[in-house]
């Protein structure tokens, strides 16, 4: 898990971002839970894994700053390596949420 920190932003701008940027990723069925400030979604297998679920979690510092969470794990539990592919969702993810936000 890694994360981010968002400032001088609004919390729909944030998952706007977020959400977008799991769109630009192939990021698949994505739902979004603002009670618990969290967006989910899913990455379909390829001839590295079986696929992965991917979480990202909004957590409030101030009104206007953000701190984003970014999980992703094999959706096979009984997988045992990943070869790098939850590293490489997390970073794309990052990559694209600070283009985003101009960081």
């Amino acid at each position: 898990m890694e994360s981010i920190k968002i400032e001088n932003i609004t919390y729909e701008e944030v998952v706007s971002i977020c959400q977008k940027a799991m769109d630009n990723n192939n990021i698949i069925n994505i739902r979004i839970n603002d009670e618990e400030k969290v967006l989910s979604g899913e990455k379909e297998g390829s001839m590295f894994s079986f696929g992965e679920r991917i979480q990202i979690k909004i957590s409030s510092i101030t009104k206007k700053d953000f701190e984003v969470e970014i999980k992703s794990e094999s959706s096979f539990p009984l997988q045992i390596v990943d070869w790098g592919t939850n590293k490489q969702n997390v970073d794309l993810l990052l990559i694209e949420i600070n283009k985003m936000t101009n960081k």
